[in-house]
């Protein structure tokens, strides 16, 4: 496979401690196939987070670019700056341009986009269990809070389940006063929030919050008066979320992917779209299976 311009190249001789800690401080190179790899990642991110139900977060533990997303969107972005920008030309093509595409496959054909993405959820749970499982390259047992974690994750889930099928009340906003400017852009900063959480959907927190309706719209017509406490909201929660979770990731390792886990299992309860044993149904396992491999696949591949 061809590599870009940028590719790493690798010094064959031992680097002193200086020149390691300068190139730790570089950006970090991406050949061409890891760069077509991410891009096809933020397809599946960015689709995913306009599905009330489908977790971003979970899709990017599934593509295998979790955790150097969360260490992207820190203060290292500049040494994952192209990794960014793949994924994120990715992410703008999803919304853009599939997600009308995912949005009728899932109208049309909601079994088998239904376990498409329950796939996907089965094929990166090896991952994630090895995640807390293997810390600094020691095998570790699970502890006991971590499976009080675990279910802690998965008991989330199954709430927001019951609130999902509560008659939810999802009017268009057209435009807002202040009071409603602050309760919009406190409510986007919950979904952003959650949308970087594994197992948790942003869309469908904001359809839990009467808001699904008012932020589609207001984006697909460029509406500055909705897109600009959107934004706002937006930044707010991803910045507090990112944070958030790379410090569980660094001081509470085990329970944090534990709870991950808990969380990714308890969507597939969100995601599931029922069964009838006949084509489509068969259909549908086969869609599940061939989506489960690809995920596994992708998850391996993450470093």
């Amino acid at each position: 496979m061809g590599e870009l311009n940028f590719m790493e190249k690798k010094d064959s001789k031992q680097a002193s401690p200086e020149k390691t800690a300068a190139q730790n401080s570089e950006t970090q190179k991406i050949s061409l196939r890891t760069a077509v790899r991410n891009i096809i990642a933020g397809v599946v991110v960015g689709v995913a987070n306009v599905i009330p139900g489908v977790s971003g977060g979970t899709m990017a533990v599934s593509m295998g670019v979790y955790d150097e997303l969360m260490e992207s969107l820190s203060s290292k972005w500049k040494k994952h700056i192209y990794f960014l920008i793949t994924l994120a030309v990715g992410a703008v093509a999803g919304i853009l341009v599939f997600s009308n595409l995912a949005t009728h496959l899932v109208t049309k054909y909601p079994m088998q986009t239904g376990f498409a993405f329950i796939g996907l959820v089965i094929g990166s749970i090896p991952m994630v269990y090895k995640r807390g499982t293997i810390i600094d390259g020691e095998r570790k047992k699970i502890t006991p809070s971590s499976i009080v974690w675990f279910f802690v994750g998965l008991a989330v889930m199954i709430i927001m389940l019951i609130f999902s099928k509560q008659n939810i009340q999802n009017e268009v906003i057209a435009s807002i006063n202040g009071w409603q400017f602050l309760r919009y852009v406190i409510s986007l900063a919950v979904a952003a929030f959650a949308m970087i959480i594994p197992g948790i959907s942003g869309s469908l927190v904001l359809v839990i919050l009467g808001l699904y309706e008012t932020v589609i719209t207001g984006v697909a017509q460029l509406n500055v008066m909705l897109l600009i406490p959107t934004l706002m909201g937006v930044i707010i929660g991803l910045c507090l979320g990112v944070n958030l979770v790379r410090w569980l990731l660094g001081t509470h390792t085990q329970k944090t992917y534990m709870a991950i886990l808990g969380l990714m299992i308890g969507s597939i309860l969100t995601i599931y779209p029922g069964f009838e044993f006949n084509l489509t149904g068969i259909i549908s396992i086969l869609v599940m299976l061939a989506c489960g491999v690809i995920s596994y696949l992708f998850a391996r591949t993450d470093k």
